[in-house]
């Protein structure tokens, strides 16, 4: 129960976070570093996955696959925007 209200909170939060923060003028290039942080994060976490050097306790889709989903998908993209 704990690992989903911390999921949940982690969502939320970079949604708002983006929603709030990110001028409108220049959402076509912050999109992009989301997009492009997200691919990148999943294909090393991809490869890490396959050759067993990274297990992740909790999943969000367990069947489907034995990565991540928000923290590479969404949490890991929100700090590359705000980085850049």
């Amino acid at each position: 129960m704990i690992n989903a209200l911390i999921l949940i909170s982690s969502w939320s939060l970079s949604i708002c976070l983006l929603w709030l923060f990110i001028p409108r003028k220049q959402l076509r290039y912050y999109v992009i570093t989301f997009l492009f942080s997200s691919t990148v994060a999943w294909a090393y976490e991809y490869v890490q996955v396959s050759f067993g050097l990274i297990e992740f306790p909790f999943r969000e889709f367990e069947k489907a696959s034995k990565m991540s989903f928000s923290l590479h998908y969404a949490i890991y993209p929100t700090f590359c925007v705000f980085y850049i």
